[in-house]
């Protein structure tokens, strides 16, 4: 048996637009498990859509009122 008893990982990893490598999104099990190739494709698509989401958060937190503070100094 694996650490906490898990006895089931399937994981994608989060690779961002630029290649750093973010994490990854997993998931886990007590009973042990298959994972189809249909469902690692799954997986592997809600990996992106997180990596897709961070990065938004990030742009709109950081780059987007950098931009907009640069564009209304004066020239």
């Amino acid at each position: 048996m694996g650490a906490a008893g898990l006895r089931f990982y399937a994981g994608a990893p989060l690779i961002g637009s630029t290649g750093a490598r973010l994490g990854s999104l997993c998931c886990t099990d007590l009973r042990p498990r298959s994972l189809s190739a249909a469902h690692a494709r799954v997986l592997a698509n809600f990996a992106e859509l997180v990596v897709r989401q961070l990065e938004k958060d990030y742009f709109d937190r950081y780059q987007l009122p950098a931009a907009a503070a640069a564009a209304a100094a004066p020239a």
